[in-house]
């Protein structure tokens, strides 16, 4: 990890960027825009037996919609969660991300009837390999890695009566680039992740941009402002029925506040705004988790 500051390197630990937020990604209003956590943890890798964990619920709610590409009847989506992300420092510039989600997703039909389904998320992990660590403190790091679908792929019965899945099912090859630097000026960090996604038995993938920078005003406090853009591309509506839903077009803003407890613990509040343009589902996501981490 770079050295942003004289403070202490636990101090900056908590200014790390993406590895101490829940994950960004949540399920989204329409069907064909359920898509999983991201392990994506920025450049910086854990030190060898280095381990980061965090707890905590989220929920979603989503706009109005008439169903995009899928048959669905027009339904608000609320999509709620117990998020768990876990870093584990490799040794060799090497680091394991694992995130797993239990959901509670829900449809309010326009005609006044509820669809629930309850149970295990998807379940992403990515090997992260740091390339290069400058002097002038930026770091470079490349990324592989996985998402699978511990339930049954959507039908296109279930969607026909407004179901709402646990996620697109199937699984994503994920790889992915990316670049961070810490700033001495404010003191924080600056960082920027680039991660493809190739949805497997379907003619669909999606290239997602993210940055963030962030701020530490205080030893045991970090603030942080997020912004995500990933087009999709190669979508069909004419794909075979078991299928997994299509990668979504997203787009959002965010933001954090991050807190040294003291032992190791802390604790994490975010929130993401996904506006109506380049969003297949708009809507808004809070989330919040009590998070340890060791060296």
């Amino acid at each position: 990890m770079p050295v942003a500051s004289p403070a202490s390197e636990r101090a900056l630990a908590l200014a790390r960027p993406a590895g101490h937020t829940p994950p960004v990604r949540a399920a989204l209003p329409l069907l064909l825009t359920l898509v999983p956590t991201a392990a994506l943890a920025g450049a910086w890798v854990r030190a060898p037996g280095g381990v980061y964990l965090r707890l905590g619920p989220s929920v979603f709610v989503g706009e109005p919609t008439p169903g995009g590409l899928t048959d669905a009847p027009p339904a608000t989506f609320t999509g709620a969660a117990l998020d768990g992300y876990l870093e584990v420092g490799l040794g060799a510039g090497l680091e394991l991300d694992l995130s797993a989600r239990w959901v509670d997703h829900r449809h309010d039909l326009d005609d006044g009837g509820t669809r629930q389904n309850v149970g295990a998320g998807d379940v992403e992990a990515l090997l992260k390999w740091r390339l290069l660590e400058s002097t002038g403190g930026h770091v470079f790091a490349l990324t592989a890695g996985a998402r699978i679908a511990p339930y049954d792929t959507p039908t296109l019965e279930e969607e026909a009566v407004g179901e709402p899945p646990r996620g697109p099912g199937g699984a994503d090859v994920l790889t992915g680039a990316s670049w961070g630097v810490g700033l001495e000026v404010f003191p924080g960090w600056l960082t920027v992740d680039l991660l493809h996604r190739l949805r497997l038995n379907s003619p669909s993938a999606g290239l997602s941009l993210r940055a963030e920078v962030g701020w530490r005003p205080l030893t045991a406090v970090a603030l942080a402002a997020t912004a995500d853009l990933q087009p999709a591309y190669g979508r069909r509506i004419d794909g075979p029925e078991d299928a997994p839903l299509p990668v979504p077009t997203q787009s959002g803003l965010g933001g954090k506040l991050l807190v040294a407890l003291g032992a190791g613990l802390g604790l994490g509040l975010d929130a993401t705004w996904q506006p109506d343009a380049l969003n297949d589902g708009p809507g808004y996501r809070l989330g919040a988790g009590v998070t340890y981490e060791s060296d």
